[in-house]
């Protein structure tokens, strides 16, 4: 199983200039999920007219959905 968090905003979508020097947040991300999950995390970006949207999606761990499945956390 995976978790799909998807997050959508209202402003004026991504810019198609480069990013700004020193800019790394979104680049950090990648970064961390690639090293926690490997091929298994997948981060998208897209824009739209009015907004943009950010899908972060990342394997759930058997244990985790144990717990869950029992009522204990």
């Amino acid at each position: 199983e995976r978790l799909l968090c998807t997050v959508r905003d209202n402003g004026p979508g991504i810019p198609s200039e480069p990013v700004r020097a020193g800019a790394f947040g979104l680049e950090s991300v990648q970064r961390r999920l690639q090293l926690r999950y490997g091929a298994a995390a997948r981060l998208s970006l897209s824009s739209e007219a009015h907004g943009a949207i950010a899908l972060v999606e990342i394997p759930i761990a058997k244990s985790v959905l144990r717990m869950e499945r029992a009522g204990t956390e």
